[in-house]
């Protein structure tokens, strides 16, 4: 019988508790659409997102074979931080002319800029972080992003080239 009254108790406190979660989360909904819809309901977005494997390619030929699966999970990783990251990766990527220089950007870009550096930092060893420290006097993790981006995608070109040439020469 006491087991049967501490089921019930036990029963009746999960009630309560899913109903204070169901009130706190429409309170949460109320105050997004009282905002406008620009609040976030879940505050801690990057618990979902898992952090990427340390990058430590032992040669250059490991690192070319790991390179763009390690790079989507970590530029994933980095944007789910702050999306305005987004634009600023893709405006990296497509613009390597640029050289972002610190004094020239915004507050709240070098804040991301700097950021970019100690995430990259924290989860690359090897040759790509000697690259990536080039620019460790000013923490600039855009201007090392776009060096490690030529540098690694300039050795894959010539390793698709030096392909190409091994399979036309073998033809003939």
């Amino acid at each position: 019988m006491e087991d049967m009254a501490g089921l019930m108790q036990a029963m009746v406190m999960a009630a309560q508790g899913a109903q204070t979660a169901a009130e706190t989360a429409a309170e949460a909904v109320r105050a997004t659409s009282s905002s406008g819809g620009n609040a976030p309901i879940i505050r801690d977005e990057t618990r979902y997102i898992d952090k990427p494997e340390k990058f430590n390619p032992k040669d250059t030929e490991q690192e070319q074979a790991q390179w763009d699966e390690w790079r989507h999970g970590f530029v994933n990783y980095v944007c789910a931080q702050d999306a305005a990251f987004v634009q600023e990766l893709d405006t990296i990527d497509s613009d390597r002319a640029n050289d972002y220089d610190m004094h020239s950007i915004i507050a709240e870009t070098a804040n991301r800029c700097r950021m970019m550096y100690f995430m990259f930092s924290s989860f690359v060893r090897g040759r790509p972080l000697r690259l990536f420290r080039v620019h460790e006097r000013t923490r600039n993790g855009y201007a090392a992003w776009r060096d490690l981006l030529q540098d690694i995608e300039h050795r894959e070109r010539g390793r698709g080239l030096a392909l190409l040439v091994g399979l036309v020469s073998e033809e003939n």
